[in-house]
């Protein structure tokens, strides 16, 4: 990645700061769009060594002055709104993600590669979130197969790993083992491919550099699940503090029963897999929790 010029929307973000040191780290120069929020500076998180530029992706002419200025030989678009709040308005999922991503491709035109994310929740469209990105994923293909402009999509699925947001069950796991508290959850009987944060990096890079891929998902998982409720009480064995309270709340609307990657469709598409598995990754997350720990003290 020497003589790349990478743009990266949702640098912020937990994959996107992750992704955004391997790039720096692998020799990139790494272009940050970011807009202002309440409470938080701009580009608050982005790792040190990028450009962080403010750009509000919900307007066209700022996405068009912003990407002419970067020329970038590749555009990674992780930002996205409802991931924690899958159930927001329509308009407000409509404008955060389809418009935002029709603006930046319509801004790059098919001069350099655009890896867009998508959500596993695409593939059942329960809750308006979802539903937007499978919306911008289709105007994507669109753009593709008449423009031939190359854009791939990647999905990453239950992404997990040390800075992971409070929110994310194996965040909000582990912060109650550390507290010894109680952690009363639903039943937990979804299944879910758990990929940890290195091995999804490494995933995105790999699909962006691949030949013959454009128009292509690209599944980042494992392709094994693990039901939720056994993750939760993974963390609590290793942390070995408090209680997990399984079936102790009602199941959620809006989950689909099983989400697991096509791993081996993956293998054939970019020659790459994940290599963490789902133990080792979550005594990563203990270790580095604990020597912050240690650190602070």
């Amino acid at each position: 990645m020497n003589s790349e010029r990478v743009l990266i929307t949702g640098a912020t973000g937990f994959i996107g700061r992750a992704l955004t040191r391997a790039l720096l780290a692998q020799g990139a120069t790494v272009t940050a769009f970011a807009r202002e929020k309440p409470g938080r500076r701009l580009g608050e998180g982005v790792p040190a060594g990028a450009e962080i530029v403010e750009v509000d992706l919900r307007y066209a002419a700022g996405v068009k002055r912003a990407v002419e200025a970067a020329q970038p030989t590749l555009a990674v678009h992780l930002a996205a709104v409802g991931v924690t709040d899958p159930f927001l308005p329509i308009g407000e999922a409509l404008r955060g993600n389809l418009e935002t991503t029709i603006n930046l491709l319509k801004a790059v035109s098919g001069r350099c590669r655009v890896v867009v994310a998508r959500t596993p929740g695409e593939l059942d469209s329960i809750n308006t979130y979802a539903a937007a990105k499978a919306a911008a994923w289709q105007f994507c293909r669109m753009f593709q197969r008449t423009q031939g402009w190359p854009i791939t999509a990647v999905m990453p699925f239950q992404v997990y790993g040390p800075g992971q947001p409070a929110k994310t069950v194996v965040g909000a796991a582990l912060s109650a083992a550390r507290a010894g508290e109680d952690f009363p959850t639903t039943p937990g009987e979804q299944m879910r491919d758990w990929i940890y944060i290195d091995d999804a990096v490494a995933g995105i890079i790999a699909a962006s550099r691949a030949d013959a891929v454009d128009g292509e998902t690209i599944e980042l998982g494992t392709g094994l699940g693990t039901p939720v409720r056994e993750v939760v009480e993974k963390v609590f064995k290793l942390a070995g503090q408090g209680r997990p309270l399984i079936g102790a709340l009602p199941q959620r609307p809006g989950e689909a029963p099983s989400q697991i990657a096509n791993a081996d469709r993956t293998e054939q598409l970019i020659s790459w897999r994940a290599r963490v598995s789902l133990d080792e990754g979550l005594r990563k997350v203990i270790e580095t929790s604990n020597d912050k720990r240690e650190t602070s003290l």
